[in-house]
C-alpha cells in the first residue's frame, strides 16, 4: 500500500492526477513524478507518504505541498541522523513509534524506500507530492535496456467495492503471509506500532480514477534501433530536424487503463558496444580552486606546507567529497556472452547449498529438501566447487571449505544429504551467511548461493544488507518452502544479487523450480573483469566501483571515474605522461586501447563530452536546476517541475556544437597526445570480447545539469 497514508487508519488516500517525466541516457534514468492526493474525510488526518524503490534508484528531490505549505528535504550524515533518533529506536525491521513523528528503518529499508511524515494534512485537503530519482537501468541478453516505472505512480483502479482488481491473486501475495519483526502483534488499526515492510507487500491500489500524463525522452549514445513497450501501446516523436534516431520522445498512444505499470524497452543499434558519457562538473577548475581555499581540510594542511604536492595530496584525499564539482566519465557496456572468444578458459562456479533445518522443516518440507538435493547435486557441473551448510539456532558445513565437485565428494554428499533432519532449533541464518561471505573466493568462480527456508528471522534487514555488501561475487538464488516463508527475506536476497526467489505452495515439488534456477547459475560467466583508466598525470582521479566482479547473461558493466583537473599544480607536466587507474580486478594479458580526444579550443578551460557525430556549433544553457532547488524559481510558483528537458539539458548532435570529437584506435594511427587537458585513454582487454577488435566505443555529450544521473553509484 505505497502512496500516501492515512497514518491512523493504515488506509490509502485517493490518488486523483500522476504526472511522470523522465529522460533515458545510456544505461540511466532520471524521473520526476508528480502525485496528487485528496483527503476526502472532513476531519484533519496525518499523512505518510512511503515511496518504494528499486536496488538501483536514490531520491534526488522531494517536494510536498499542502495548504501552501512547502515541505522538502535535507540531506545529512547517517550517524547525525541516527544521534537525533536514539531514543526511538526501539523497533526494528521497518517499525516507528506511533506519535512521535520520527521513522526508523532497519538496514535495507532504509536504502529501498522513502518515507516522509507530511504531518497534519486539514480535510477536503489536496496534497501535491513531487519525487526525483536517478536510476541505474538494468538490461537484456541481447543488449536491449529495460526501463520499468514505478507502480506506486500507476496504481491499479479497484474495480467495485471492496474487490480486489484481480481474481486471479497469488496467494503468496497476500498480507497475512508476510512476517516481520512485530511477531505475533496484530497489523490493526489499533495497534501502535506499523509494520512498514507490511505496507510495502500491498500492491498500490486507488479508489477512483485518476488523470495520469507520460513523457519519457531517450537520448542515446548511438542510433535507436527501436523502441517497444511490452505493457501499453506507445506513441514515439522525433525531431524533424534529427540528423540521427538517437533521440526520441515517448509518450501513451491510448488513454491509460489502470492494469500495469509502464514498461519500456530499448533497443540500440550497437547493443553490445561499450560506450562513453561524460559530464562537468558544476564548477570550473577556477571555481574550484576557489572552493578549496575555503575547506578547513585544505587550509589545516596547507597552513605548514603550502608546496603543490601537499595540495594534490589533499585533493586526493577529499575527491569523494567534491563529486558534484568534477567532471564524470561514464562507461556503459553489455557484453554479447553468446560470441566470446575460443580461447577463453572456461570454469565452473562455486554452489554453496544453505539448507533450513530448523524444528519448523520437519515432515514434508525437509524431505522436499532431500528429494530435490539429490537431483541437484547429480546435476553439477564437472570442475565446479560446491559445499552444504545445514543451519538452524547454529549451523554446521558439510566441508570445511567448498570442494571440488567429483565422484568421491559427490557421494559423499549424497549420503550426508539423506540423513539430514529438522533438529536445529531456531531459524539464525545470519550467523551461517557471515561466515560463508568470509570466505575467500576462488577467482574465476563466481559463488552461487542457493537458499531453502520455510521461516522467517527477526534481522531481515541485516541479512538483506549482508548479501547486498557482497553482490559484486555473490549471487543468491532463494527459495521459500510453505506458507510461513518470509517473501521481504526470499525476494530481498535475490534482489540485491541479481538472482532469483522462487515460492512452493502446499505439496508443490521442489525439484523443478531448483533446476530451473540451476540452469541459469550454470549460464556462461565472465569472470575476471576489469577496467583500466588512463588519465594524463595532472588529473586526481576517483573509481566507482573498485572490486571484483561476475557478468552473467544480459548483466550491464558500468564504470565510473571523477576526474579533478589538478594541472595548476604541476609546473612542467608531461604530454605523454599517463597513471593508470584500474576499476575491478586485474587481469594480466593485452588490452586494446581507445583514445578520446578533445578539439582545441581558445573559450573554454573546461573538458567537454563528445558525440561519434562532428559537431559545428555550441551554444550555452541556462542552468538547471533539481525539483528542490530552492534557488530554482520565485517564492510564486512554490511547486516545482522539473521537464524532460531540464532532466536531460544537453547540446545533442542535431544543435551543433563547436566541439569536435576525434575517437580511433591507437594501434592504427599516429595521434599526438600534446598538452591538451581533455585526453582519456581507456584501456579494455579484447581476449574477453572479440568485438572490440572490430569496432570502437561511442561517445555521448551530457551537461552538468544531469549530474543526478552519475551521483548513485558513487555516494
Amino acid at each position: 500500500m505505497p502512496g500516501l497514508i492515512n497514518k491512523n487508519k493504515r488506509s490509502a488516500l485517493p490518488l486523483s492526477v500522476s504526472e511522470i517525466t523522465s529522460c533515458v541516457r545510456g544505461y540511466t534514468l532520471a524521473t520526476t513524478a508528480s502525485m496528487t492526493y485528496n483527503n476526502t474525510e472532513d476531519n484533519p488526518i496525518e499523512g505518510l507518504f512511503v515511496y518504494p524503490l528499486d536496488e538501483f534508484s536514490t531520491v534526488v528531490g522531494f517536494e510536498a505541498m499542502i495548504s501552501r505549505r512547502i515541505l522538502t528535504v535535507q540531506i545529512k550524515d547517517k550517524a547525525k541522523m541516527d544521534d537525533c533518533y536514539f531514543d526511538c529506536c526501539t523497533m526494528s525491521n521497518g517499525t516507528f513509534q506511533s506519535g512521535i513523528g520520527h521513522i526508523v528503518l532497519d538496514e535495507d529499508l532504509e536504502r529501498t524506500v522513502l518515507v516522509v511524515n507530511l504531518g497534519v494534512i486539514p480535510p477536503l485537503e489536496t496534497v501535491t507530492v513531487l519525487v526525483s530519482t536517478s536510476s541505474e537501468l538494468n538490461t537484456l541478453p541481447n543488449g536491449a535496456i529495460k526501463v520499468v516505472f514505478p507502480a506506486v505512480c500507476t496504481p491499479q483502479v479497484q474495480q467495485c467495492g471492496n474487490e480486489e482488481p484481480s481474481s486471479t491473486e497469488n496467494p503468496f501475495q497476500k498480507k497475512d503471509r508476510h512476517h516481520c519483526a512485530l511477531g505475533p502483534h496484530d497489523q490493526t488499526a489499533n495497534s501502535s506500532q506499523l509494520c512498514l515492510s507490511w505496507l510495502l507487500e500491498d500492491e498500490p491500489i486507488n479508489s477512483i480514477d485518476y488523470d495520469f500524463t507520460f513523457h519519457l525522452e531517450i537520448k542515446g549514445p548511438c542510433v535507436l534501433a527501436g523502441v517497444e513497450s511490452p505493457s501499453h501501446a506507445i506513441r514515439a516523436d522525433a525531431d524533424p530536424s534529427a540528423h540521427s534516431a538517437s533521440s526520441v520522445v515517448i509518450t501513451l498512444a491510448d488513454k491509460y487503463t489502470y492494469d500495469k505499470p509502464v514498461e519500456i524497452l530499448i533497443y540500440p543499434s550497437e547493443p553490445h558496444m561499450p560506450h562513453i558519457l561524460m559530464e562537468e562538473g558544476d564548477l570550473t577548475p577556477e571555481e574550484y580552486e576557489e572552493h578549496l581555499k575555503g575547506r578547513s581540510d585544505f587550509i589545516k594542511g596547507t597552513k605548514t606546507d603550502s608546496s603543490c604536492e601537499k595540495k594534490t595530496e589533499i585533493i586526493r584525499k577529499r575527491l569523494h567529497k567534491d563529486i558534484i564539482h568534477n567532471p564524470v566519465v561514464m562507461l556503459n557496456f553489455c557484453p554479447d556472452l553468446k560470441d566470446l572468444p575460443p580461447d577463453l578458459k572456461k570454469v565452473q562456479g562455486e554452489f554453496i547449498f544453505l539448507i533450513d533445518r530448523s524444528g519448523s522443516m520437519s515432515g514434508v518440507n525437509i524431505s522436499r529438501v532431500k528429494d530435490a538435493m539429490v537431483v541437484i547435486l547429480k546435476s553439477l557441473a564437472p570442475a565446479c566447487l560446491f559445499n552444504i551448510i545445514g543451519f538452524g539456532s547454529t549451523f554446521k558445513t558439510l566441508f570445511p571449505a567448498s570442494q571440488n565437485y567429483n565422484e568421491e565428494t559427490l557421494a559423499v554428499a549424497c549420503e550426508y544429504i539423506k540423513k539430514i533432519r529438522a533438529d536445529m532449533g531456531g531459524t539464525n541464518i545470519l550467523s551461517p551467511l557471515n561466515w560463508i561471505l568470509r570466505q575467500p573466493v576462488y577467482r574465476g568462480h563466481p559463488r552461487l548461493l542457493f537458499l531453502l527456508t520455510d521461516g522467517a528471522v527477526s534481522n531481515t534487514g541485516k541479512v538483506i544488507e549482508l548479501v547486498r555488501n557482497h553482490a559484486r561475487c555473490t549471487r543468491c538464488y532463494s527459495f521459500g518452502i510453505g506458507q510461513n516463508a518470509c517473501r521481504r527475506l526470499v525476494l530481498g536476497l535475490a534482489s540485491v544479487s541479481k538472482g532469483t526467489a522462487e515460492f512452493l505452495a502446499e505439496g508443490e515439488r521442489l525439484q523443478p523450480k531448483m533446476i530451473k534456477s540451476l540452469k541459469k547459475a550454470m549460464a556462461p560467466v565472465l569472470s575476471d573483469v576489469t577496467i583500466d583508466w588512463l588519465f594524463p598525470e595532472t588529473k586526481e582521479v576517483l573509481l566507482s566501483p573498485v572490486g571484483a566482479s561476475y557478468l552473467f547473461p544480459g548483466d550491464r558493466l558500468i564504470g565510473y571515474s571523477v576526474v579533478c583537473d589538478t594541472s595548476r599544480y604541476h609546473p612542467n607536466p608531461k604530454s605523454d605522461s599517463y597513471r593508470p587507474y584500474i576499476s575491478f580486478k586485474e587481469l594480466n594479458g593485452h588490452v586494446h586501447i581507445f583514445i578520446l580526444k578533445g578539439a582545441e579550443t581558445k573559450t573554454s578551460p573546461r573538458r567537454r563530452a563528445y558525440s561519434t557525430n562532428q559537431i559545428a556549433e555550441h551554444s550555452h544553457f541556462k542552468r538547471g536546476f533539481t525539483c528542490s532547488d530552492p534557488n530554482s524559481v520565485a517564492s510564486k510558483n512554490p511547486l516545482r517541475r522539473v521537464t524532460a528537458q531540464v532532466l536531460a539539458r544537453q547540446v545533442s548532435p542535431d544543435a551543433g556544437s563547436q566541439w569536435g570529437a576525434d575517437i580511433q584506435h591507437l594501434e592504427s594511427s599516429n595521434v599526438s597526445l600534446g598538452q591538451r587537458l581533455d585526453h582519456v585513454k581507456i584501456l579494455i582487454p579484447p581476449t574477453q570480447y572479440s568485438i572490440y577488435r572490430e569496432r570502437v566505443a561511442g561517445v555521448e555529450r551530457s551537461s552538468k545539469q544531469s549530474r543526478a544521473l552519475l551521483i548513485p553509484a558513487l555516494v
